[in-house]
Order: C-alpha cells, then structure tokens, then sequence
C-alpha cells in the first residue's frame, strides 16, 4: 500500500488490531407451541469496535489523504445485528411423518473492508429457507425438498481490493437453491 508518511513511497507489511472490544447480547429461544409445532427465534447484537488506532487505505481518496483511522467504527464485517426466526411443523399425514420448515435470517449492514470503499458496504439483507418433507413415523428416514435463499436475495459475504488502483473483488453469497434430500439411519 502507499505510505502515508510519504507521496511517493509505498509500504508492505502485515499487522494486527493492537485491541478491539465487544460487547453485546446473544439470546437462543424454541417454544413448543404445539405438539406439532415449534417457534425459534435467535439473535445477536454485536458492538464490536476497533479501540486502538488502526490506520485503513482508502482507495476512493486522492493521495496524500488516503488513510483514515478506524478507531471507534464498528469491526469490519461484523453486523451490528442478526436474527434468526422460524417454525417447524411436523404431524402424521397417512401413515407417515410430514414436515414442514420456514427460517429467516436477517443481517444488518455493515463494511466487509476496512477501507470503507462505497463497494465493500454490504445493505442489510434477509435470507429465507424454505423446507417440507414426508418420512417414516420412527424418523428412521427421511424425503425433503429444500429451499436455500428462496427469494433469491443477492447479497455478498467478502469485498476487497488492496490499492487504489487494484481490481475490486466481492464472494457472493449462495443464489437460490433447491434440492431433494434424503436421510435414513443405518
């Protein structure tokens, strides 16, 4: 990366966060609503700041102003809050176990870079799994069909680029997906 001591000179090397603190609440719930029927509801919301200066290369800005200090953001790639809902509905249909499940997880936004670029911020985003299956009543095996990201929601996991002249590169997450699955004891 470019030197911030100097216009002209650049710098390599590797380093870590002297300190970074978080504080937060994690909560875990499952309620039996039902015989038939169970409710879950997950979540976590994570202040995860940088506490020490860490310097971070901005490749949206001109030289020589390219780095700004992160202390006090939020931790690169650590949303502020997640949560995680959903049901599972299971009951005897014609001699067999049927199934069905709904989970939502929902992100908030957050930077997956530590240069901030406009690129790298990620909006919030809600990612929905859908399943429904029929097995034997002694669960000794299983027929699904499954839904990852059901609605297709286009999100990404990492963003990166090292320069302010180098490529911008983004992992996007899973599209929608569908499969049969089948499961048994032996």
């Amino acid at each position: 990366r470019d030197d911030p001591t100097t216009t002209s000179g650049t710098v390599s090397g590797w380093g870590n966060v002297e300190r970074i603190g978080a504080k937060g609440l994690e909560f875990q719930s499952s309620w039996r609503a039902h015989p038939h029927l169970t409710l879950d509801f997950n979540g976590a919301y994570n202040l995860a700041k940088y506490e020490t200066e860490w310097l971070a290369q901005s490749p949206e800005l001109p030289a020589p102003n390219r780095y700004f200090d992160l202390k006090g953001e939020q931790v690169s790639g650590v949303p502020k809050v997640i949560l995680s809902y959903g049901f599972n509905y299971q009951r005897p249909v014609g001699g067999f176990l049927g199934r069905l499940t709904l989970n939502n997880t929902y992100r908030s936004a957050a930077y997956l870079s530590d240069n901030h670029a406009a690129f790298s911020h990620q909006d919030a985003y809600n990612v929905t799994n859908l399943g429904i299956g029929l097995g034997s009543l002694d669960r000794s095996w299983e027929i699904s069909l499954l839904g990852r990201n059901v609605f297709d929601t286009g999100y990404y996991t990492t963003a990166s680029t090292w320069t302010n002249t180098a490529a911008q590169s983004v992992t996007w997450g899973a599209p929608r997906t569908w499969m049969v699955v089948f499961k048994s004891k032996i």
